[in-house]
């Protein structure tokens, strides 16, 4: 027997099979039913006290979005004897995660916008910005809802210098995965300034 069928997110990384053979069977072996499945199964390890069978999975890439089938499969106790071979099947459903790209971190003058490249794709529709950290978190997200947009530094950011961090994060797709986000970094550099020092006091003589 095996569990009921299941899915799981592409990020889960390892699947852990588990299942039971019983009756006459003398061992159990998972398998991939063929062209339904191209990731990395392990080899199954049979408990002669429980009967339990195990292994794990380690989807591929090409699996994303389709339903993987695995197969513990009960050897037969007597050979080619009168009594044959069982199996059962699980199938498991790879959904595909949601992704997200904050972009790269930037430095501008105090008098600049920075622009946000951001983008979201995978299972993700949608992002929004917010600020994290740094400053006094007045800057001003020019359209929150959108990957690309720009950012303006407070007033007081400006004229202080200040660094700060922003997120993107998505939308929830709704799966067995959940929403995902990344930061960037924007550094306002004050504007460099200039000043006299060290001149002679100037007088005018009045006549």
């Amino acid at each position: 027997s095996v569990p009921a069928n299941r899915a799981v997110c592409e990020s889960d990384g390892i699947i852990n099979l588990t299942g039971t053979v019983g009756g006459g069977a003398v061992s159990g072996v998972w398998q991939v039913v063929p062209g339904n499945g191209n990731g990395v199964l392990s080899a199954s390890n049979y408990n002669p006290g429980t009967g339990e069978v195990t292994a794990t999975y380690v989807s591929d890439v090409t699996d994303v979005g389709t339903a993987v089938v695995l197969r513990l499969f009960a050897a037969d106790p007597d050979g080619s004897g009168p009594c044959t071979a069982d199996f059962a099947d699980q199938t498991i459903q790879i959904d595909e995660s949601a992704k997200v790209d904050a972009g790269l971190d930037q430095a501008i003058c105090a008098d600049e916008v920075a622009t946000l490249n951001g983008s979201v794709f995978g299972a993700a529709t949608s992002g929004n910005w917010t600020w994290v950290s740094g400053g006094d978190g007045l800057g001003v997200i020019g359209d929150p809802n959108s990957p690309v947009t720009t950012y303006t530094p407070s007033a007081n950011d400006q004229a202080n210098g200040a660094i700060v961090t922003l997120r993107l994060t998505t939308n929830n797709p709704g799966t067995t995965c959940g929403i995902v986000s990344d930061e960037t970094v924007i550094t306002v550099n004050q504007l460099p300034g200039s000043f006299f020092s060290g001149l002679a006091g100037t007088y005018q003589e009045d006549y």
